[in-house]
């Protein structure tokens, strides 16, 4: 690679040299060789190439190295990553170049790191497709959102070196997203920086001021911290305790933020600067921070108000601290925080500080797994638009939190303004689909219930309940946004399963000659968009049977339309018009249900199988009632044509009878039979024991109007007591 100065290549040598400094506590002599192996590969990638300020592009990644490994504290494998993340998207480098020189994991993380090539769409579109491919490797992944954020920083550093225009956008989109981010990822020193570069950018005249403001104040502010801390050191020291002295300004991104969201000046912010007291690691760390807060305390009023308890419940972004605000002698209130050494390294490395506690003290997933956990889950879950998930997925970011627990006393951390619903959906996917009430404090409240802190939450579920629509207006997390949106689209699929299998059952019935012919003309017929959106309102039911038939009739579709609607039903292989279909057509495939046998002037419907023809059921069929709750879909309405009569059809009849034993009851029961109804009887048998009289008959019958005139005969018999029909194949048992 051609260096053109011998000052150029000075600098790019002490970079490296800083590079290794930073990250000789954490790397191995193996490792320094591989990151100066990765360190050369990126050199003669990037040959001949400089950033738009006119310094070797090699300074950039270099850079991001060095970030990651002293500024976030990284390790080995993200230092050779930030090595080589430009390398695949700006250089004729590939990812199978990568993968055989440095291995899977490497590639794996370089090609999250590497934007969406050839793609099409707006500007918000590219964004949204490229920070969606980052994320779903951050879920797989952590280290390639940290090394992005690393990038981002010196990207801000550097920004001076691009147009205005330019500086615009990035310094925009690096308050709206990656700030934020690093904020959710515990990364507080870099979010700070990040929140103060894009002010100077976007609001240059207004961050100078501040920046000058809090330069001239800092002397006077060093006086005041060591005069406030004097008797408070003293007690300290007597204690025993080991211990650290900060004290520094807010950033001048969060004193814009109050002077602008409170109408004042920068005079006007009490709490322009915070203390912050750091004691050595302890074996009860908890313990210290409340014997300094006692401390404090003794000397100091404190305003009860402005207490923050984040050692016992840690933010989402694993944030560990005792913040208090106290008056002092001199009358100005002053922000204490109180932590112990490893809570400052999570506050300020984030998550990489979080990473390393956590398999030192082998702690199981903390909030902050949890939240990387849930974006992977929500990535999965993904229904729609990179887009409308980015928006989504800002939104979150933003939100602050509430504490909210379970009856068993389970503490749950959830963005502020989530509801019952959120709350639901949190504890578990299942949950929140059967959720249909909740109790807040023993209180019944309505699923949209907005949750406060300190709420305890108890959730009420239904096996029955089916996620609706409007649920998307109760919550706001993004897991039960994605949540309740799959299972609408799940509910969906299956209505339109439903839909597509009632129709070809029909086309099947009336000997369709081209199915998907005469499905592309039911479309159109319809005005619907796609054969998906027909069959779900087949499979709901918007378009009826009768609306399907009335189609059929006029768009000449099937064999059997075509020919003639009076043509013959066959009912168990009798020729007789006798049932008519709800909608006025009869079908050329029809039968009774065996489990039934229904017979004219019984109340009746029809069942359309899949491939046997329809099934007629009496409604009270307990069959039948099953198939009408599970399977309305396929229910058509049907009735008796004509009544039957003697000497036309006869359909068998099951009759029970029972009573007191009298001499010759049973001949009575079929001289009735034989001789006033002229019926054929099939079967008979009756029993008798200890004057107990019962037994069972099968006759033939016309009709409802006949079947009741010959109970009501029977029932005239001396000794019988009840008369009562039954489904013929009872008599089998």
């Amino acid at each position: 690679m051609k260096i053109d100065s011998v000052q150029e290549e000075r600098y790019l040598r002490n970079d490296y040299r800083t590079l290794l400094r930073a990250c000789k506590p954490i790397v191995t002599e193996l490792d320094k060789k591989l990151i100066r192996k990765a360190f050369n590969f990126a050199l003669d990638a990037h040959k001949d190439t400089r950033r738009k300020s006119g310094e070797l592009f090699i300074f950039h990644p270099l850079a991001v190295a060095i970030i990651v490994a002293r500024e976030i504290g990284l390790g080995a494998t993200s230092i050779i990553c930030s090595l080589l993340h430009d390398a695949v998207e700006d250089t004729a480098v590939s990812l199978e170049d990568i993968e055989a020189i440095f291995g899977k994991k490497v590639a794996k993380i370089i090609d999250g790191l590497t934007k969406i090539s050839g793609f099409i769409g707006n500007t918000k579109s590219i964004q949204a497709e490229n920070f969606r491919k980052i994320l779903l490797t951050m879920s797989e992944d952590v280290r390639v959102i940290l090394i992005k954020l690393a990038d981002r920083l010196h990207n801000m550093r550097t920004l001076d070196a691009v147009k205005k225009e330019s500086q615009l956008k990035i310094a925009s989109e690096t308050l709206e997203l990656f700030a934020p981010l690093a904020h959710r990822l515990g990364l507080y020193s870099i979010k700070s920086e990040l929140e103060d570069l894009s002010l100077k950018y976007t609001e240059p005249l207004i961050y100078h001021e501040i920046d000058t403001k809090i330069k001239l104040n800092q002397s006077q502010m060093n006086r005041f911290v060591k005069s406030f801390m004097k008797p408070i050191q003293q007690q300290l020291d007597k204690a025993g305790l080991k211990y650290e002295v900060l004290a520094r300004y807010k950033s001048a991104y969060s004193i814009y933020k109050k002077m602008k969201t409170r109408n004042i000046d920068f005079n006007q912010i009490f709490d322009l600067f915070a203390v912050r007291i750091i004691i050595e690691n302890s074996a009860d760390e908890k313990t210290d921070c409340w014997r300094i807060y006692s401390i404090i305390t003794d000397f100091y009023k404190p305003n009860p108000e402005r207490l923050r308890d984040w050692l016992s419940t840690p933010k989402v972004n694993g944030y560990e601290s005792l913040h208090t605000t106290v008056m002092s002698y001199s009358g100005k209130w002053v922000e204490v925080q109180i932590r112990s050494r490893r809570m400052d390294d999570i506050a300020e490395k984030g998550y990489a500080a979080h990473w390393k506690y956590k398999e030192r003290d082998d702690k199981g997933d903390t909030n902050l797994d949890e939240w990387i956990k849930s974006v992977g889950e929500m990535l999965r879950a993904q229904d729609g638009t990179a887009t409308e998930f980015f928006d989504e997925f800002k939104m979150n970011l933003f939100s602050r939190e509430v504490y909210i627990f379970t009856p068993q006393g389970e503490l749950k951390v959830l963005p502020m303004g989530a509801t019952a619903l959120d709350f639901a959906f949190d504890i578990h996917t299942h949950i929140g689909l059967k959720c249909i009430g909740a109790k807040v404090n023993n209180k019944l409240v309505p699923l949209s219930q907005v949750l406060k802190t300190g709420d305890q939450v108890e959730i009420i579920t239904s096996n029955k309940q089916k996620p609706k629509p409007d649920w998307l207006d109760y919550v706001i997390t993004a897991k039960a946004k994605s949540r309740i949106k799959q299972s609408l689209k799940n509910e969906r699929k299956e209505k339109a399963n439903k839909g597509k299998e009632l129709i070809s059952t029909k086309l099947k019935l009336i000997n369709s000659q081209d199915k998907n012919l005469d499905i592309d003309k039911l479309i159109e017929y319809f005005q619907l968009p796609s054969s998906f959106e027909f069959y779900y309102n087949v499979g709901i039911n918007r378009i009826s049977i009768s609306d399907i038939n009335h189609a059929f009739k006029l768009l000449k579709i099937g064999d059997t339309l075509k020919s003639s609607s009076n043509k013959k039903t066959d009912i168990s292989e009798r020729k007789t018009e006798i049932i008519i279909l709800g909608d006025g057509e009869t079908e050329t495939d029809l039968h009774l249900a065996k489990c039934c046998n229904p017979i004219p002037g019984d109340e009746i419907f029809g069942y359309i199988t899949v491939g046997e023809g329809i099934l007629i059921h009496r409604t009270n069929c307990p069959v039948g009632i099953k198939l009408m709750s599970n399977y309305g879909y396929r229910i058509i309405k049907a009735s008796w044509q004509k009544k039957v009569t003697k000497n036309e059809e006869y359909f068998p009849v099951g009759i029970r009878f029972r009573g007191i034993d009298n001499l010759g009851i049973l001949s009575s029961i079929t001289k009735i039979i034989s001789e006033q109804f002229e019926v054929n009887m099939r079967m008979i048998n009756a029993s008798s024991k200890d004057g107990a009289f019962e037994g069972s008959l099968v006759v033939n019958i016309y009709n409802t109007e006949h079947l009741d005139h010959l109970i009501e005969k029977i029932k005239e018999v001396d000794g019988i007591e009840t008369v009562t029909r039954f489904h013929v194949d009872e008599s089998i048992d």
